[in-house]
């Protein structure tokens, strides 16, 4: 069974649908997720090869879920393994000589695999730990669970999910494999590195187009700002937001450009790649708190100069005497006619 000596998620990179500024695209932003959901049977692999896979993949830098008892056992048990399910980019499911007979480890299996169908990028690697593939096939026949409470959906279901997980092509580790369990997690680890890399390169390119005509759209807005700073009111003047705002965004224009340059001069190195496909998120994310302030500057754009125009001010005053001086004359002329 799963579960975090954490209950707080961990940050990670996975692809979303999101309404961006200009328009509907698919972009990679960064969610709150673990790498990587952690199936085991405690009883079975906990002290020995399941703990050295989970240290391992912390030293290799995957945020993982795993059983730690950090569940709080009860009710809510079973709505935190599937949340933990549905924040994991990856599941990793141990299957070992008892794996069958454990229903949270049926649960965690079933509700990894409906996980999958909502959303097929989820990766799936089931791992045979002293035990065959066709041994677990053989046990999702006749899954048995004596007296206690579950109904035959429950049975028909968990033994459904086992058999397909069994069909999967997984890894197997048994003496008959002639290599040392270091070996094994080593291989373990590689695999994830690939399957992690290839879902950052699907990605990649669309990704960086995205962020390209996000980038338009951010050119626009800081050119129609510049145009009503050049042409300002008279007696107005920038506010200093506005002058932050736009030395802001050319760094974040000359920022995208060179990892314009570093995406179509990397097509090879698997972990260039993925960190590009990081990097391209955080500015997605950036562009967009650019673009609202862009927005707000709309009514927000200019200040009144309230320097005192002594100049402005004498005209005025002489223009008012001179009035005043004709109407006084005038009278005076009507007066005298009299």
């Amino acid at each position: 069974m799963a579960s975090s000596s954490n209950s707080e998620f961990k940050c990670s990179y996975i692809s979303l649908s999101i309404r961006d500024l200009d328009t509907h695209t698919q972009v990679t932003e960064l969610k709150c997720s673990y790498d990587i959901f952690l199936s085991f049977r405690g009883l079975d692999t906990r002290t020995k090869f399941t703990d050295h896979l989970y240290e391992a993949l912390k030293r290799e830098g995957f945020e993982t879920f795993r059983d730690n008892e950090g569940i709080e056992r009860g009710e809510n048990i079973y709505s935190e393994l599937q949340n933990a399910i549905s924040n994991s980019s990856m599941s990793v499911i141990v299957l070992s000589k008892t794996y069958a007979t454990s229903k949270s480890c049926l649960f965690e299996i079933q509700t990894i695999l409906e996980h999958r169908k909502k959303n097929s990028d989820h990766v799936i690697l089931p791992v045979f730990y002293e035990v065959d593939p066709s041994e677990i096939k053989e046990q999702a026949k006749k899954l048995d669970f004596g007296e206690k409470k579950v109904t035959v959906e429950e049975v028909e279901g968990w033994s459904a999910a086992l058999k397909e997980v069994a069909s999967m092509g997984g890894m197997v580790y048994g003496n008959q494999y002639n290599r040392s369990e270091a070996k094994f997690i080593e291989e373990i680890i590689g695999v994830l590195k690939i399957k992690q890399a290839n879902k950052h390169l699907r990605d990649l390119e669309e990704n960086m187009q995205n962020l390209k005509r996000k980038v338009e759209y951010l050119s626009g807005q800081e050119n129609d700002i510049n145009s009503q700073i050049s042409n300002p009111e008279q007696g107005t003047r920038p506010k200093k937001e506005v002058e932050v705002w736009l030395t802001n965004v050319q760094q974040f224009k000359d920022d995208v450009k060179r990892l314009e340059q570093d995406v179509v001069g990397e097509t090879t190195n698997v972990s260039s790649r993925m960190r590009l496909g990081k990097d391209i998120a955080k500015k997605i994310l950036e562009v967009q708190e650019l673009q609202k302030k862009g927005s707000d500057f709309n009514s927000l754009m200019i200040d009144k100069d309230i320097t005192f125009n002594w100049q402005y001010c004498l005209c005025l005053l002489l223009y008012w005497v001179c009035i005043v001086a004709v109407f006084f004359i005038f009278k005076s002329l009507k007066e005298s006619s009299l």
